[in-house]
């Protein structure tokens, strides 16, 4: 209805009809009160039409917002096309029908795209400070990502690649959901990249790693008469595994016949790693889990070859002992009782209680760890860190026949020939391997440098288990521990002599 009609015949409407009229915007009120032909008392009736009508409206706007749909605000706007609320019902329209379009999908950065890319980020979701619930779900979540997004450039193939490159890159209780709830890998995939039955029955049967908890006191000083080895090396680098692998090697008296001290402090911690490897019958076992990263181990051993006894002390360096050096010197305020703890420890065997034996020193360092964060820095930041204390307070200096860095984990290696792994460690821990070898050169330990000693397990698969191959394990018992100082028997207190600096 047009404003001119309505005025022509404004006699003829009724009171509702005007506010109608009003309502659908065709008219004003100001507008037929400028006529001059609306009665008082008709203008009276309009104005109580409209007030009622703008009550209606308030509440029908209250109800379409806290619906906060396309449809109710619609359905507002068809019943009150010029109403008081009609610009903000046009604004939320607007807004929600922007919401409901897809958003584009943002481009993605070029460290976001390829195998290597999916690589860092489980690397660096393993390194954050997770609990191993969360590590999971999240490497999960990652994969799915990587593998479901074309955009990605990551296919099945490329993943399956990237595991056989490094079988230890995913935990076995991530390897196990991949399979058996995700359904992203299949047995075949896992035959394919050279896991083998063993290792599959251990996945599927969710076999455990065994921690050792036991935290006996520290020991004070080493009281045998013996060649001390000193095995230090930062968590998870695979120290412990390593011992247990070379000592179990000596147990089975293929090489050597081991006789352990059980009033030793870590008399227990002895049976425990080399107990694992006990239970090895050809097919693949449960790596050791964990050990107390805060504690030493000291074991008083006899190896016995060829009529020869050589007397040994094994003592296993607190795992957060290299931490605790690199934090003493770059931020001391971060030290922590336990911190202090165990280099008081490592003084008392080393410096203040230092015996006169002879010692040999073996550093380990997990090959391919080198891209691995531990509390948010790498292997080298903290062995770099821990040779500014050595050389600070000298504990290697005197005694000492020999310094190792023991290569763990060289299984992961495309090629470990001597050369190769010389390599490895110039690329990787050039500095810290040159400032042993300033140490060695200084005070005529070795050959004038630090010796490097490959070692491995065997192969080893998602972290916890292992088919056992132990040539690694005998070179080292022979190369480490059976060129120590050594008597016959029947002569012991003359050949003692040569244990002493």
């Amino acid at each position: 209805m047009d404003t001119d009609t309505i005025i022509e015949h404004l006699e003829q409407y009724t009171s509702q009809q005007l506010a109608s009229f009003i309502q659908a915007g065709d008219i004003t009120l100001d507008e037929l009160q400028q006529t001059g032909a609306f009665p008082a008392k008709k203008q009276k009736e309009v104005k109580a039409l409209l007030d009622r009508a703008q009550n209606a409206e308030a509440l029908d706007w209250e109800q379409a917002q806290s619906a906060g749909t396309i449809e109710a605000i619609n359905t507002f706007l068809q019943h009150y096309p010029a109403g008081k609320y009609r610009t903000e019902a046009q604004s939320l329209l607007l807004h929600l029908q922007a919401a409901q379009k897809p958003k584009p999908k943002a481009k993605l950065k070029s460290w976001e795209i390829g195998i290597d890319s999916l690589r860092k980020r489980i690397l660096e979701i393993q390194a954050a400070s997770y609990n191993y619930d969360q590590k999971e779900s999240r490497t999960i979540q990652e994969i799915k990502t990587y593998l479901n997004d074309p955009d990605r450039k990551v296919g099945k193939q490329d993943f399956l690649n990237m595991m056989e490159k490094d079988l230890c890159l995913l935990p076995s209780g991530t390897i196990r959901k991949l399979i058996v709830e995700e359904h992203i890998l299949e047995d075949d995939d896992l035959y394919q990249i050279g896991v083998s039955d063993n290792i599959l029955q251990l996945i599927y049967a969710q076999s455990a790693s065994q921690n050792y908890t036991a935290v006996p006191p520290p020991p004070q000083a080493i009281g045998k008469q013996s060649t001390e080895v000193y095995f230090w090396g930062i968590p998870s680098s695979g120290k412990s595994c390593a011992i247990g692998a070379i000592l179990h090697e000596a147990q089975k008296g293929d090489i050597a016949v081991l006789k352990s001290d059980s009033s030793s402090q870590g008399y227990g911690y002895l049976n425990f790693i080399t107990g694992i490897f006990g239970h090895y019958q050809g097919k693949a076992i449960t790596l050791p889990g964990g050990t107390p990263v805060t504690s030493f181990y000291e074991m008083g051993l006899d190896f016995m070859e060829n009529g020869r006894i050589h007397p040994v002390t094994c003592i296993d360096m607190a795992g957060e002992l290299i931490r605790c050096m690199y934090d003493h010197d770059t931020d001391p305020g971060s030290m922590t009782d336990t911190d202090t703890d165990m280099l008081d420890t490592m003084h008392r065997l080393l410096v203040s209680n230092r015996s006169v034996n002879r010692k040999v020193h073996v550093f380990v360092i997990e090959y391919g760890a080198d891209q691995k964060l531990y509390n948010g820095k790498p292997q080298s930041t903290y062995l770099d860190g821990a040779i500014n204390y050595i050389e600070r307070t000298g504990i290697l200096k005197k005694e000492t026949d020999d310094i190792y860095i023991m290569l763990t984990k060289v299984d992961k290696a495309p090629l470990a020939t001597p050369s190769d792994l010389r390599r490895y460690i110039n690329d990787h821990y050039r500095n810290f391997k040159q400032r042993l070898d300033a140490i060695c050169k200084a005070n005529d330990i070795g050959n004038g440098a630090a010796k490097i000693i490959a070692f491995s397990l065997g192969k080893v698969c998602f972290q916890h288990y292992c088919e056992l191959d132990p040539s690694a394990a005998r070179n080292a018992l022979s190369t480490i521990f059976l060129t120590t100082a050594s008597y016959k028997s029947g002569k012991r207190s003359k050949a003692l002599q040569k244990l002493k600096g």
